[in-house]
């Protein structure tokens, strides 16, 4: 219901404000976009103000194209981006922005419309490990934070994903490895063992520095969890882990 709400009110603005779906001609708006998509921030910021800043996009997936549309007013402009999901896939927006320029400069940017999602981030990272090392690893599908920023990095066949909250100045990290060892041996002093909702033996330990890890053992790799920003207790960190053996998620073929 929320998201049809949302889905009616951007229409509503694009209604509002477009006189024609007519593309940008060669001014300052359409250079900038031109420089976003095909040269990143550092060169798009040449034809912004001194005091405008471009608006975070927080996924990471590549924009197939962003259309111009003329408004009312000679100098707003609305940016319609469209995230490239695959060729099978419908359309996505990554954004609407209302852009306010003068002949030279862009003078305001007003996020109108925010359709980037993070977890696509995750998803992406799953899939290329998958491709690169043959093995499905799995996600994190619930958070005790609210999750608004994720990113990760692949060493060899180490794989870490950290999602990031900045309403809560928070983190989860998850780092995933093959592993041969047995459980039992990665036991060290402090550490309490639990048992997930499937039966999995999960260790949680204190590193040197008292931040807890909980790790456990799953196809052959190993999952640490780790939390930082704020206090976190070992029901956060069984929640974590249980929500990674949700039946029905996926991240693509295999």
């Amino acid at each position: 219901m929320k998201k049809l709400l949302l889905v009616f009110i951007v229409w509503l603005f694009l209604c509002s404000q477009i006189v024609s779906a007519t593309p940008y001609k060669s001014d300052v708006v359409s250079n900038f976009i031109h420089a976003l998509i095909t040269k990143g921030e550092d060169k798009a910021e040449q034809f912004l103000s001194s005091d405008v800043e471009i608006p975070e996009i927080r996924e990471n997936t590549r924009i197939k194209e962003i259309l111009g549309l003329p408004t009312s007013k000679d100098n707003v402009h609305v940016s319609v981006a469209y995230i490239d999901d695959g060729e099978d896939e419908p359309k996505r927006i990554a954004f609407i922005w209302e852009i306010m320029s003068t002949k030279d400069k862009i003078t305001n940017i007003k996020v109108v419309y925010d359709g980037s999602n993070p977890f696509m981030n995750e998803s992406n990272i799953i899939q290329e490990y998958r491709k690169k090392h043959g093995k499905k690893i799995l996600g994190i599908a619930e958070f005790p934070i609210d999750v608004t920023h994720i990113d990760g990095e692949m060493v060899g066949d180490k794989v870490t994903i950290n999602y990031r909250s900045t309403k809560h100045n928070a983190a989860v990290q998850l780092e995933v490895v093959p592993e041969e060892k047995e459980l039992e041996s990665l036991k060290e002093k402090n550490t309490k063992i639990y048992y997930l909702k499937n039966g999995t033996k999960a260790l949680l330990a204190k590193d040197s520095s008292s931040n807890p890890t909980l790790v456990f053992l799953h196809g052959e790799m190993r999952y640490t969890i780790s939390m930082v920003g704020k206090k976190f207790y070992a029901n956060d960190f069984i929640f974590v882990a249980n929500s990674m053996f949700i039946e029905g998620l996926d991240y693509g073929p295999s």
